[in-house]
């Protein structure tokens, strides 16, 4: 699955096959299909709905899209708008880690700041996890698209340097701080990780429902005291 063309090479010559991604079924019978770009993970949600990680025009892998079984559109987010949101688009260090609409890089250049590989939903909290190489790995409250946590090794570089300022990172902005996971997560946290995964018992960090009932609480419940299930 992936949004580049895929390359089956033969006996006499290559053959380039423009990219579909499909669900197919133990019998083979094709379920669902879309020609969005689409990069490396795809998950259905219990309603049937189909969430993508895809690409914004001037950012790579920094897209989430929702569709119907049918190919609607139900949700389009990037996750640059999760820490604009919180940061203010006059944030001068978080610009020289996202880039996208709100901060274009080089012109009309595409910027693979955030690489986003693979998503996590936990129903019964509504927490969508996703893991970004270039990040870390976060918690959002999917349905309000709003960021919980963010969880990242506390000496994490970008190094392999898609963007001009692979020595700063979400760790150096002021305003994210209360959302971001201490102790062992952030001692022995993650560094350009490719995905989470989610134990049989549940087990990723989330809080209570009665701890999400108001944004400070949410923050709060989430840095320094996850609640496994």
């Amino acid at each position: 699955m992936g949004g580049q063309p895929a390359r089956v090479t033969l006996n006499d010559g290559e053959i380039q096959i423009e990219g579909i991604t499909k669900v197919i079924n133990l019998l083979g019978e094709v379920i669902f299909e879309t020609t969005l770009s689409t990069h490396h993970d795809m998950i259905q949600l219990p309603s049937g709905n189909y969430v993508i990680l895809s690409s914004s025009t001037y950012g790579g892998q920094d897209r989430v899209i929702e569709v119907t079984s049918s190919g609607g559109t139900v949700k389009d987010e990037t996750f640059g708008s999760l820490f604009w949101d919180i940061a203010g688009y006059s944030d001068t260090t978080l610009k020289k880690i996202i880039y996208d609409e709100y901060n274009i890089y080089g012109g009309n250049q595409s910027t693979d700041w955030a690489h986003a590989n693979s998503l996590v939903y936990d129903e019964s909290s509504g927490i969508m996890y996703f893991s970004l190489r270039h990040i870390g790995v976060l918690a959002v409250d999917y349905d309000k698209w709003e960021l919980i946590w963010w969880m990242a090794h506390k000496d994490f570089i970008n190094t392999i340097n898609f963007t001009p300022y692979p020595e700063i990172t979400i760790d150096d902005i002021t305003s994210l701080q209360s959302y971001k996971v201490t102790d062992d997560g952030y001692i022995d946290g993650p560094k350009c990780q490719q995905f989470p995964v989610q134990p049989h018992s549940g087990g990723l960090p989330q809080r209570s429902r009665a701890e999400r009932s108001t944004a400070d609480s949410r923050r709060r419940a989430a840095i320094d005291r996850p609640i496994e299930q």
